[in-house]
């Protein structure tokens, strides 16, 4: 692996870069190029496609390390890898804000480097491949309007989802916790449909091949049972496919998969420039959104990554709005987008603060407090202690105090 791997090396210091150099060349890697400055590195990738880029914090140039890559993560979907030589939550949160795949500090030996480049390009190639499975949902996407009694409409973007077929409803918390993992495996794959052996690897791993595939025929036969009973009919059989060893979710439309097309109309709009009408995708889009995806469902890693994109999709999508709003002057629209982002991230420090001064600038201010009373519930559930709390909820106080005494000066 390491000997196909092309690397890009942005340093400013010569010394530093050749060291660079020699080391990722011990280590297989190939090197294409070593540069000084982000707008170097920026020409150099319009050319070339490395796989990664290892590039300092503070470069020649306008460009910083953090701004290039964010540039390289937008313009050639190219990961990176920041080292720098100071430790500060203001960079670190800079960083993974501009999508960067990993963060070194200085000094650092071989076995770090390249253990951080390891896994670092381990994330990339998982979500490069996400990015591709998602592409052929987008493909394969089919929306939920218009009735139709035979469609099995099947919500994911709830909690718990939940299965609609011919006015009947079933919960996905019914079935027991192995037809969930099925359900959920199979809901996170693209066009709804796996080989029986993936399942059974994934199920049972530790089971003989012989009673892997023996629990898989008596769980896909369960699953279909309790559906046949819980909807009243006989199409389990027909819904919960498998055919020439794929099994398959068939004639059914799920809320994700018009979520994603939604968001790539929206996407398509926006790149075309008709940014109003692209806002009405994306409203459509973060409508739909009423938790997370298979929330509590499965603890499966591509279950969990597709859910990691969603919520992250959610606030980012959440976020623009916002800003769309803002330019607007749609004060209430604004305050909408924004509390949706906070719930898709409900510990973003950022997000809570701009909520918070609107609030403030709004004259809600006894809202603003229940705000940050709440804010500060949930980074205690999230395992902060009481005076890591204390210190997150004074600097956003502080932060607005300050923005107020800007604004009424300017």
């Amino acid at each position: 692996m390491a000997e196909q791997t092309r690397i890009l090396i942005v340093e400013d210091e010569a010394i530093i870069a050749m060291d660079l150099q020699e080391t990722l060349a011990e280590a297989g890697y190939a090197v294409i190029a070593a540069v000084a400055s982000g707008e170097e590195a920026l020409a150099l990738c319009a050319k070339e496609t490395p796989d990664l880029v290892l590039m300092d914090v503070h470069l020649q140039g306008q460009l910083t390390g953090i701004e290039t890559a964010q540039q390289l993560r937008k313009s050639y979907a190219i990961p990176s890898v920041l080292l720098t030589a100071h430790y500060d939550p203001a960079t670190l949160a800079a960083s993974q804000q501009a999508g960067v795949f990993a963060y070194l500090i200085k000094p650092y030996d071989q076995r770090e480097l390249c253990a951080t480049l390891a896994t670092a390009l381990t994330r990339a190639r998982s979500e490069e491949e996400l990015q591709r499975q998602l592409q052929e949902l987008r493909c394969s996407s089919t929306t939920l309007s218009g009735p139709n009694p035979e469609l099995l409409k099947i919500c994911t973007l709830c909690a718990p989802p939940s299965l609609e077929f011919q006015g009947k409803t079933v919960r996905g918390d019914l079935f027991p916790r192995t037809q969930r993992e099925m359900l959920a495996l199979l809901l996170s794959a693209p066009h709804l449909r796996v080989d029986r052996e993936v399942l059974e690897a994934e199920l049972w791993p530790e089971s003989p091949a012989k009673q892997a595939r023996s629990s898989f025929d008596a769980t896909l036969g369960r699953l279909r049972r309790l559906f046949n009973t819980e909807t009243g009919s006989s199409a389990g059989m027909d819904l919960f496919s498998l055919k020439n060893g794929v099994v398959a979710i068939e004639n059914c439309c799920v809320d994700l998969h018009h979520f994603k097309a939604l968001d790539e109309e929206g996407v398509a709009l926006r790149r075309n420039g008709d940014e109003d009408a692209a806002i009405g995708a994306f409203v459509k889009a973060v409508a739909l959104w009423q938790g997370e995806f298979l929330a509590g469902f499965s603890s499966h890693h591509n279950v969990l990554t597709l859910r990691q994109y969603n919520t992250q999709r959610v606030f980012d999508l959440s976020l623009w709005l916002a800003d769309a709003f803002a330019k607007r002057q749609n004060s209430e629209e604004q305050l909408a987008a924004m509390r949706l982002a906070l719930r898709a991230i409900p510990t973003s420090e950022k997000t809570i603060g701009t909520l918070y001064l609107l609030l403030l600038a709004l004259e809600r201010v006894e809202e603003g407090k229940a705000l940050l009373k709440d804010f500060a519930r949930e980074l205690s559930r999230d395992g902060l202690e009481q005076q890591q709390v204390l210190v997150i909820m004074r600097r956003i106080e502080q932060r607005a105090s300050f923005e107020r005494c800007q604004r009424r000066t300017a």
